[in-house]
């Protein structure tokens, strides 16, 4: 079943191509449980482990995917975190700093640790290094999403897509 056309690059999309994989079915079903800024957020994130001169695999994404999902069950505070992480390194990279795919999640674990208190009246605790938020944070307003989102626009204005 053909999806459509890349947004971007304009190239084919095909249901059966990413589903006649273990690990695409994989990453597609957790993304369809996410909302839909987490997901979006996470897949920028997750871009940033893409080798230099290849693709990421479906598995290493799906791996990468569970990791993440797994430092907390906060996805409030995940969601932002994320987002930030992402921001941050992309900003660097178009500085020309800091071009090395990303090899570990420390510097995402230091920031939700930041992110978490925002969310989380300090009700948190790290085990061998991960978070886990056992109190839920406040949603995001219509209008903070929408501000963080013209926010990032406008970083990555200028910021290229490649399939």
């Amino acid at each position: 079943m053909k999806l459509g056309r890349c947004p971007i690059c304009k190239s084919q999309l095909y249901l059966q191509q990413l589903i006649e994989d273990d690990a695409g079915r994989e990453v597609m079903a957790t993304l369809a449980k996410l909302d839909k800024h987490l997901g979006r957020h996470l897949m920028e994130y997750i871009a940033l482990f893409r080798p230099e001169k290849s693709d990421l695999s479906l598995s290493r994404a799906a791996k990468l995917i569970s990791e993440v999902l797994a430092l907390t069950h906060n996805h409030d505070a995940l969601r932002e975190a994320v987002y930030q992480t992402a921001s941050s390194i992309k900003a660097k990279r178009l500085e020309g700093s800091n071009a090395q795919p990303l090899k570990n999640h420390n510097y995402l674990k230091q920031v939700l640790n930041t992110v978490s208190d925002t969310f989380n009246s300090g009700l948190k605790s790290e085990v061998k290094g991960n978070v886990e938020i056992k109190a839920q944070g406040r949603p995001e307003s219509a209008a903070e999403n929408k501000r963080k989102f013209e926010e990032q626009m406008a970083k990555f204005k200028g910021d290229h897509h490649v399939c």
